[in-house]
């Protein structure tokens, strides 16, 4: 069976980028799936089975089975036969709490009768009638585990139980297994609210929408409304479906998307994102997403993955759990027949004190300590417009050591204004302009927006982009080209007088900081356009903030050297590389990763795609972003906010300082209760309780991730 495996921070990892579509499988749900120790028993019962891919969905105790579906009634009758209850909805069956009260008052009757009656059979049959109301179930796991020859929680608790029961510790026996199940229920319970955190997300998008039916109005579900339709949303409704605005104008909160609660003006020919909120007046939207592929559709899913995946550390914490586990139970074996034989300890004695470190041994506050901590980063992140692929993505930002950073539409708004234009005849600015509407590079933007005829359509044909060049397209049997001088060379053949003097005023022009590109047929220029950018808001500021942090800043651009220089200065970088195109960027980072350096890669762009797979994190802008750029990337800032920067690094570092606080707790306070057993100064009774007490303090510690500390949160929030 092929393992499953998500997004994470190392590019040479086996692991792929994706997000897991639930295709071609069948879904089941396990109440008791809700730690990484039931999803490992489960791939380890099912791997000899010809199953293409299983995929865990921990915060709703499933696990979906890609697999033909002749295969479901073999998997459910493994699963039921080794211990685990299917349920036929996705709810929870109902509590067993009233169980595990009978249960922990008949172990509270075993400890009664014996010190009172000191009847050892009464108190025995008492004791076994509580342990199995209240951990028949871990005894069903326990036993299958032991039979796979595999140590974990449920096995180690079935052991020490049936020891305990067997050395004539009865009650204490079966208070144990009550209090190891109710932990469990307060443990499942706790976590089940860490990671629903981002649930959320869900219920931003109404059930149904206002939908034109070509004669009325209609209430319709929105997973019946296709593309094209037509709805409308009043003030105060939530926007159903992705969509662009063709009547009425409104401000939308977009806070689900960007974090930012400021509302935005939207009119006539604006896009609308499913889940934001209109506030003020009635809009009319023509849809362009079905409801599963909407930009919040996207987010939930992409969130719901991230929280499943593995990062290094968590990684590192099963592979230290797997060690761990059987280290302390050979100790406890060496312990029941060495103490005897080297101390002046009873059998009994040493038996019991073997039994308190099985139930140390347990690893379920060390499984804990980095699972609940990120995913309550990365809900922080996206509450916050951060969009975090994965959590190794989340630690890996704190490691960054060099960030580079694309110019155009991500250092400056991408929105070019045209400031100088020539031409020996005007009519050339407008055929560029037409060439122009075929790229979606800002700078071709505005030279669409400024000159093309829009009574003209499609007079260029075989347009083809030449990524970090320009663009060439056939018109009227002949080829034209539109962008930059240093390609353009490439591809005209001109006199040398014509191109010194092109060179010329392209330079002069460059030395003011604006950005040209030139029109040309196959052997001369026949028009210029020269254009400025603007800086992103709150660029300079956080900027400024990251070079506080130990991290060089450098800009790889395709732009000339004089407009690269003069935004360098602006936001204080000092290393610039000009002229690049997405082959040259990629190799400095290359270059950058060969020296030891961690990289991450801010851009927008398609010609940033290539910097921005190849860099340790890529990082692009949510709205101003191309698709591509942000299918390549793997953070993503919702709102183009570059102040967003800052607070992904301190979110990291913050979410890797709680992971270490929980490990250094979990350890330490085991290796107590470890040492106090040694020297037979803990009972069972203080086993449990201590394990119980670091699991849900490793789980309320991690959910500290969910904010930052007020003061550093509003530092950063200063930024945007």
């Amino acid at each position: 069976m092929a393992d499953t495996c998500h997004n994470n921070a190392q590019r040479n990892s086996p692991c792929a980028t994706s997000t897991t579509p639930l295709k071609n499988g069948f879904l089941i749900t396990i109440p008791a799936l809700d730690c990484p120790t039931e999803e490992r028993q489960i791939r380890a019962l099912l791997s000899d089975l010809p199953i293409e891919r299983l995929y865990f969905m921990l915060a709703k105790h499933q696990v979906f089975v890609q697999a033909k579906q002749h295969l479901r009634n073999t998997v459910e009758e493994r699963l039921t036969t080794h211990g685990f209850t299917l349920a036929t909805s996705n709810d929870k069956p109902p509590s067993s709490a009233w169980r595990l009260g009978l249960a922990a008052l008949l172990a509270l009757a075993a400890e009664m009768v014996h010190w009172w009656f000191n009847n050892g059979w009464l108190a025995g049959a008492v004791a076994l009638v509580a342990i199995s109301l209240g951990g028949l179930h871990t005894y069903q796991l326990g036993w299958q585990a032991l039979k796979q020859r595999k140590l974990n929680v449920n096995s180690l608790m079935t052991v020490a139980v049936t020891g305990a029961f067997l050395i004539g510790q009865w009650a204490e026996a079966a208070m144990v297994m009550v209090l190891f199940t109710l932990a469990d229920m307060i443990e499942a319970r706790t976590v089940d609210k860490a990671r629903d955190s981002i649930a959320g997300l869900f219920s931003l998008t109404p059930q149904n929408a206002l939908y034109w039916n070509g004669n009325q109005w209609l209430h319709t579900p929105v997973d019946e409304i296709e593309i094209g339709s037509l709805l409308r949303v009043a003030p105060g409704e939530s926007i159903p479906l992705d969509g662009v605005i063709t009547d009425g104008h409104s401000a939308l909160d977009e806070a689900a998307f960007t974090g930012e609660n400021i509302p935005v003006a939207k009119n006539v020919g604006d896009d609308v994102f499913a889940g934001t909120i209109n506030i003020t007046g009635s809009i009319t939207f023509k849809t362009t997403k079905i409801a599963e592929a909407t930009a919040l559709a996207k987010m939930i899913n992409l969130v719901e993955d991230a929280q499943q995946q593995q990062a290094p550390i968590q990684r590192w914490i099963d592979h230290f759990a797997s060690i761990y586990t059987p280290v302390v139970f050979a100790t406890a074996v060496a312990t029941a027949i060495l103490l005897p034989l080297l101390t002046q300890q009873t059998w009994l004695t040493a038996i019991y004190s073997a039994l308190v470190m099985l139930v140390i041994a347990c690893p379920c506050a060390l499984v804990l300590a980095a699972p609940v901590t990120v995913a309550a980063g990365l809900t922080h992140g996206a509450r916050q417009g951060i969009l975090i692929k994965g959590g190794g993505f989340l630690e890996q930002a704190r490691r960054v050591s060099t960030i580079a950073f694309d110019k155009t539409g991500t250092l400056t708004q991408g929105r070019h204004v045209i400031v100088h234009a020539m031409a020996e005849d005007d009519a050339n600015l407008h055929l560029g302009a037409e060439l122009a509407y075929h790229s979606q590079h800002p700078v071709s933007v505005a030279i669409a927006t400024g000159y093309r005829n829009l009574k003209a359509h499609n007079v260029f044909n075989n347009v083809t982009d030449h990524v970090g060049g320009g663009i060439s397209g056939r018109y009227q049997g002949e080829r034209y080209f539109l962008g930059n001088f240093p390609w353009l060379q490439t591809q005209v053949v001109m006199p040398a007088k014509e191109e010194n003097y092109w060179l010329h005023e392209v330079k002069q022009l460059e030395l003011l900081g604006h950005s040209v590109s030139l029109f040309a047929s196959d052997s001369q220029i026949l028009a210029l356009y020269a254009l400025q950018d603007q800086l992103r808001p709150a660029a300079a500021e956080a900027l400024a903030v990251l070079r506080k942090r130990p991290v060089a800043l450098l800009l790889l651009t395709g732009d000339n050297a004089d407009s690269a220089q003069l935004v360098a200065e602006k936001l204080g970088i000092t290393e610039v590389f000009s002229r690049q195109t997405p082959e040259q960027k990629t190799e400095h980072i290359n270059t950058l990763q060969g020296q030891g350096e961690q990289v991450a890669m801010v851009g927008d762009g398609i010609n940033d795609g290539l910097a921005l797979v190849n860099a340790n994190i890529g990082i692009s802008l949510g709205q101003a972003g191309t698709d591509v750029a942000r299918e390549a990337a793997d953070i993503t800032l919702m709102d183009n906010n570059l102040s967003k920067l800052p607070y992904l690094f301190a979110l990291s570092d913050r979410t890797h300082r709680l992971v270490v606080q929980n490990i250094s707790v979990a350890i330490g306070i085991k290796a107590l209760i470890l040492l106090l057993a040694l020297f037979g100064l803990s009972n069972m009774w203080m086993a449990v309780l201590a394990d119980v007490g670091v699991s849900l303090l490793v789980v309320a510690n991690g959910l500290r991730a969910l904010r930052l500390p007020r003061r550093q949160a509003s530092q950063l929030a200063k930024l945007g």
